[in-house]
């Protein structure tokens, strides 16, 4: 009689333990799914930006190649400069090259944000898959 209360005792904590092995199970996975999905809307965020940057980034050169084109242009064609006219176009020069230093220190900044958090996905998924096996 004591030894069958036992058994029932034991074979009660041993579906128990699985159960909750179970739901620990599957709580885990759900999290490696959510940062699975979380990571590949990041990537999608960051192809997109990093796109736009691009484009921005080739008008700006592009633009700030006319100005400099223009610029030439008009000191070889009128022979004497126009003080404010040179003046003008180099203002939007520095000011165009300093638009392109910017963004590009902002592409360079969203890249690393991008990696770090890619690293910490991957930190995140292997610390998961090391307690999933522990608890296995």
């Amino acid at each position: 009689l004591q030894v069958e209360t036992l058994q029932k005792s034991s074979e009660e904590k041993y579906k128990k333990d699985e159960a909750d092995l179970k739901k620990e199970k599957q709580s885990f996975e759900s999290k490696v799914s959510q940062l699975e999905t979380d990571l590949q809307a990041e990537r999608k965020k960051m192809d997109r930006m990093k796109a736009t940057q691009e484009k921005e980034t080739k008008n700006r050169e592009h633009e700030l190649l006319s100005l400099r084109t223009k610029l030439r242009s008009l000191e070889s064609n009128t022979g004497i400069t126009s003080k404010k006219i040179q003046e003008e176009y180099q203002t939007k020069i520095e000011k165009l090259e300093e638009d392109l230093s910017r963004e590009k220190q902002e592409y360079e900044d969203l890249t690393t944000k991008y990696e770090i958090l890619e690293e910490e996905h991957v930190g995140t998924k292997s610390q998961l898959v090391k307690d999933k096996e522990l608890v296995y």
